[in-house]
């Protein structure tokens, strides 16, 4: 490694170590030393995603035409969860953030993520409590951590709204990213069950997540806390897919 990709690096460690937030962008690692109101993610990337989920659906949140203000599998109303928004579309620099903050040993990521996270859910209602999905027991035991419940964590800081662990893992089927769309819904199904020590009833949940991908996951931790009385649930994730 050169000198001069060395010294971004130790810059780069120097800004998070101090002020807790990088002094490059946390998705391009562009410099971003000029522009502290972004915390963590430059103006150009800030930019890509506001264009990307410009127009979504009402309901599951994916982008839509602009005539279309419902897509049609959500015009169905197949969902528990009352309404989905992502900060971004999962590709390019978010994706490889995201990766980089479960597997490659770049925790402080969920930070940056965390804020995105955390001003996308500002523009939805007002919520009760954070709630993170739950990660099945194996798999927190060998990454060692939980991604929703640090972003979680951020986001709540940034939002005021107390966090509440009120989901458990219940069973661990397949590994949802080896299945198909359709088995993802059927291999979720009974994964998770109430935290008897949390009360939701009554109250509007923000339902957290790292990504979005056919929304069998967010469904069925929201089919969870609907019935334990939950009013409203508001699904959030840093990155979502699109169906093809």
């Amino acid at each position: 490694m050169g000198r001069i990709e060395v010294i971004p690096r130790l810059l780069d460690t120097f800004s998070r170590a101090l002020w807790g937030i990088p002094a490059n962008c946390a998705l391009c690692q562009r410099p971003i030393s000029g522009h502290p109101e972004c915390h963590g993610v430059c103006p150009e990337c800030r930019g890509e995603m506001a264009i990307e989920m410009s127009r979504v659906c009402l309901y599951c949140g994916i982008p839509v035409r602009s005539s279309t203000r419902c897509c049609p599998e959500c015009l169905k109303r197949l969902h528990s969860f009352d309404c989905q928004r992502s900060a971004g579309l999962y590709r390019g620099h978010l994706r490889s953030a995201i990766a980089r903050m479960k597997y490659g040993g770049e925790r402080w990521l969920s930070r940056p993520l965390g804020r995105l996270l955390a001003e996308t859910a500002a523009r939805l209602e007002s919520a009760d409590m954070i709630v993170p999905v739950p990660l099945d027991p194996k798999s927190a035991s060998k990454r060692g951590f939980n991604q929703a419940e640090d972003l979680a964590l951020e986001a709540s800081v940034h939002l005021s709204i107390p966090i509440a662990r009120a989901l458990v893992r219940a069973q661990r089927g397949e590994h949802q990213a080896a299945l198909s769309r359709s088995k993802r819904w059927r291999n979720i199904i009974g994964s998770m069950a109430p935290n008897g020590e949390v009360d939701v009833s009554g109250k509007t949940v923000l339902l957290v997540d790292d990504v979005m991908t056919t929304g069998a996951t967010l469904n069925e931790a929201a089919r969870v806390l609907k019935g334990m009385g939950a009013k409203t649930v508001l699904a959030v994730t840093v990155a979502r897919t699109v169906r093809h």
